[in-house]
């Protein structure tokens, strides 16, 4: 589900969001808020394949470590494991042409990647949120276009450094997650 900022306001201050001709879905509430299943998005490099690896599956990515020529960089954030309402799936795609892992919330946008024939879809990494609630914090998503590497960070510091040193490209925020310990 995708809210509009004015949609997720009045969700709010009414505790329920009511679209015209739409069955009312249940909001965030401070409770809600604070039984949410976080899980650790974990990250990982390959300088080899120049390609950035998310998973929150600790085995998936022990073995990018010990087979596939990936270095951890340890927990990027922390992502919602289920979803809740208001959050949205966080799907995972690779191209073996470009060994490029690809990260997106939006359904065209994987189809798009996916009817090119420049990425297989791989599932849903994790659930985030489309735009900031209980405490969440952007998860910025960037490309370098010359070695076909996404990139994705919390730290809007590190997505300054990449942008000015090495050669990405800022594409805006993919998600709303919460900062890992």
């Amino acid at each position: 589900m995708k809210y509009s900022l004015r949609e997720a306001f009045r969700c709010l201050v009414s505790k329920e969001l009511e679209r015209p001709r739409r069955p009312r879905v249940p909001c965030l509430t401070r409770q809600s808020c604070d039984n949410l299943n976080l899980v650790p998005l974990l990250r990982a490099y390959s300088s080899k394949q120049t390609d950035h690896f998310y998973t929150t599956d600790v085995e998936e990515m022990q073995h990018a470590i010990a087979k596939d020529t990936y270095r951890s960089e340890g927990n990027e954030a922390l992502v919602l494991f289920d979803p809740v309402p208001g959050s949205v799936a966080l799907y995972r795609l690779w191209s073996k042409t470009f060994t490029d892992h690809f990260y997106t919330t939006s359904e065209s946008e994987r189809d798009a990647a996916i009817a090119g024939g420049k990425y297989d879809f791989e599932g849903i990494t994790a659930w985030v949120f489309p735009t900031q609630a209980c405490g969440s914090v952007p998860l910025y998503r960037l490309v370098n276009e010359v070695i076909e590497d996404h990139f994705y960070t919390t730290d809007a510091t590190e997505r300054d450094e990449v942008i000015a040193h090495n050669g990405y490209i800022d594409q805006g925020v993919a998600g709303y997650v919460y900062l890992a310990p």
